[in-house]
């Protein structure tokens, strides 16, 4: 997987601004490094009165230091200008909602990692830790049954033998009876 990102700091939405690509971004994680330390370098350029030319970047980290370094100009290129289409207008982001994705980001856990760490902490097999990442509630449930000092395994016999006889007796989805 290679990702290409375009980025352009828009101090006014009205005004033509030059665009920095960047390519061969390996990762996900590198692609958001690359964004953070992009913008902190055009943000400083532009606080300081400067100007973003148009080029073409590439990422680089070396220890904890994040840094995008020049490739090649693109001054000749009138195709690598960015107006703002007047179709499509500027998205504002709630801060609280800003704030929740942030957040959720800041964990970094993939569902599988997640998974794995499930069946880690309280040894379970996959396909107990599959059954209960079925639904959120049910894993919530078992969390918080867990939280309360109950043996893991008894909490997963509990839930999906005991609760499944009792919903499946009702015509009950288990989903409904946890």
């Amino acid at each position: 997987m290679r990702i290409k990102a375009d980025i352009m700091l828009l101090p006014d939405p009205n005004v033509a601004v030059e665009k920095v690509s960047f390519k061969n971004i390996r990762s996900y994680e590198e692609l958001e490094n690359c964004i953070i330390a992009e913008v902190k370098r055009q943000a400083e350029i532009l606080k300081s009165g400067g100007k973003i030319e148009t080029e073409t970047r590439r990422y680089n980290r070396v220890g904890a230091m994040h840094e995008s370094l020049p490739l090649r100009k693109n001054d000749t290129s009138v195709d690598f200008r960015y107006l703002a289409d007047t179709d499509i207008p500027s998205i504002k982001l709630n801060p609280i909602r800003i704030a929740k994705c942030t957040e959720i980001l800041e964990r970094k856990l993939t569902p599988f990692e997640i998974k794995k760490e499930l069946g880690l902490k309280h040894g379970l097999t996959v396909k107990e830790v599959a059954v209960i990442m079925a639904n959120p509630k049910t894993l919530s449930t078992f969390e918080e049954l867990v939280a309360e000092g109950r043996n893991s395994k008894t909490v997963y016999t509990w839930m999906y033998v005991h609760l499944a006889k009792i919903a499946s007796d009702d015509d009950l989805s288990l989903q409904l009876a946890v």
